[in-house]
């Protein structure tokens, strides 16, 4: 995936060059790890600030896939999360995307394996 391809949005609160730069280097790694992300947006968001509690972030990651189904990922804050910086949140959200691609390619991988042993089967005579 191309960086271009990438959408980055941040909601409550300012735009970050740094934040950015690492969300970037983080889709880039996933695409190098699986090569048919073909784009995908980033919203990191900072929910409304109350006064006298922590600010806690949010990441939602989407990716559009290649041929198949796409990625989206909600890595929010609950009460108990330790999200109150939102670098730790984009890389804990970039985990659990790696995860859901993971497990994409094992499910991708086990049904090519279970079609070739029935084609195998077929071939033999196997009823």
């Amino acid at each position: 995936m191309s960086s271009n391809a990438l959408s980055v949005v941040f909601r409550g609160l300012d735009h970050s060059d740094s934040l950015e730069k690492r969300i970037r280097a983080e889709s880039e790694k996933l695409a190098r790890f699986f090569d048919r992300i073909t784009g995908g947006t980033v919203t990191v968001e900072l929910p409304h600030r109350h006064e006298g509690k922590s600010q806690k972030f949010s990441v939602h990651i989407h990716l559009t896939m290649a041929g198949l189904d796409d990625v989206t990922v909600s890595h929010e804050s609950g009460p108990k999360s330790v999200h109150e910086d939102a670098y730790k949140a984009v890389h804990d959200a970039f985990a659990a995307a790696k995860r859901q691609l993971k497990d994409k390619v094992n499910r991708m991988q086990d049904k090519k394996t279970r079609q070739q042993a029935d084609i195998a089967f077929s071939a033999s005579g196997g009823v």
